[in-house]
């Protein structure tokens, strides 16, 4: 058994089925964004490894997004008051997550633009359209 004070930071996804989920999950979507990113560049011809390096990087920062909140809840499990309770590192692969599935479909569009018809794209390309948006007046705003 490892001592408590490394126990903390493996617990949270160790002991939390949700967060195992969200986090297969997330590395499967990882891979197809990446799968079908590389698809739709090449089908348009346009396959540059400055992009797909920059693409690395996204990915691997969202990795480290997830390493910051499992020390987050290792924190809190440790008995650090952060001044918040829930499980921060399932909310941030559940946040991730969100993001990838909108990011696999539009590369899904990309590949096929009849599938832009269906409703439930339609609602998820919306979604990160006016998340885009609000992102973008928050950042002018600073």
């Amino acid at each position: 058994m490892a001592p408590h004070n490394i126990d903390v930071f493996i617990q949270p996804i160790r002991d939390t089925p949700q967060a195992q989920v969200a986090l297969v999950a997330l590395c499967i979507l990882i891979v197809l964004d990446m799968l079908f990113g590389f698809c739709a560049a090449a089908k348009d011809g346009r396959v540059q490894s400055s992009v797909m390096r920059q693409g690395l990087w996204h990915k691997a920062s969202e990795i480290g997004v997830v390493m910051v909140a499992d020390v987050a809840d290792g924190m809190l499990l440790g008995g650090i008051d952060l001044g918040y309770g829930a499980p921060v590192v399932t909310a941030a692969i559940v946040g991730l997550c969100a993001n990838e599935l909108v990011s696999v479909c539009e590369n899904l569009v990309k590949l096929n633009p009849e599938l832009s018809t269906s409703r439930v794209l339609d609602r998820l390309l919306e979604s990160k359209a006016v998340s885009d948006a609000m992102r973008g007046a928050d950042d002018g705003a600073e």
